[in-house]
């Protein structure tokens, strides 16, 4: 049987956050989110939230060190020890060699899964996206609208925007993600460890693309 140990990648927009948590229903496993990790230090105001907040919201990464020493922390905690689903980390060649190199045995099970998408649905998804603050749902002004507008459909909590997903936000990340990000997936691929999955269509079809991908017979959760 395949390792339960998974690292996501794709353009922001292409899912990683919504197919992550799916994934992690499936096998009953925590999903590791880099960008859930660092809004939660900027939410609780911590050293190294205050640090990093400006950055995040201009759409740039996160100091490498930084990144590798909390995500080290977080793969330390007991959930973690079954499996596990990276979201966000490792996002550079630099990130995955320090992840290879400090995480021998999770670096040589891991499975990595490419979510392919145009940057013009990118664009789209983003600047239409608005999340929960209390549990963390994703909804989209065009393709899922929650059944009341602006409120959670899990909580009634109201819907808020996140602050790099205006439409110059994104097209810096998408453009700081081809510098940064294109050279991870190459990594990847010479190393045996990725497959990719077209991630445009209905969420419940690219689940089903994922799980065949991973070995697996889709099944709805």
């Amino acid at each position: 049987m395949k390792s339960k140990k998974f690292l996501i990648v794709g353009l922001p927009g292409s899912g990683k956050g919504t197919q992550g948590a799916r994934l992690a229903a499936y096998f009953k496993i925590p999903e590791i989110s880099s960008g859930d990790l660092i809004r939660d230090h900027i939410e609780r105001g911590t050293e190294f939230g205050r640090k990093v907040a400006s950055a995040t919201a201009a759409g740039n990464f996160v100091p490498d060190a930084d990144m590798n020493y909390w995500i080290g922390q977080r793969l330390l905690q007991p959930d973690a020890t079954g499996g596990f689903i990276l979201d966000g980390y490792p996002r550079s060649l630099e990130q995955a060699i320090n992840f290879d190199e400090r995480h021998g045995k999770h670096a040589a099970e891991l499975q990595v899964i490419e979510l392919r998408l145009p940057e013009s649905a990118v664009v789209a998804r983003l600047s239409g996206r608005e999340v929960c603050p209390q549990c963390g749902r994703i909804y989209n002004q065009t393709s899922h609208q929650p059944r009341i507008a602006g409120h959670c459909d899990a909580d009634g909590c109201a819907l808020t925007r996140r602050p790099d997903d205006t439409v110059d936000a994104i097209k810096h990340r998408i453009e700081v993600y081809e510098n940064r990000t294109a050279p991870l997936v190459n990594y990847y691929c010479r190393g045996g460890r990725m497959t990719s999955v077209d991630a445009d269509g209905d969420e419940d079809v690219v689940f089903e693309r994922i799980l065949k991908a991973v070995g697996k017979t889709p099944v709805a959760v």
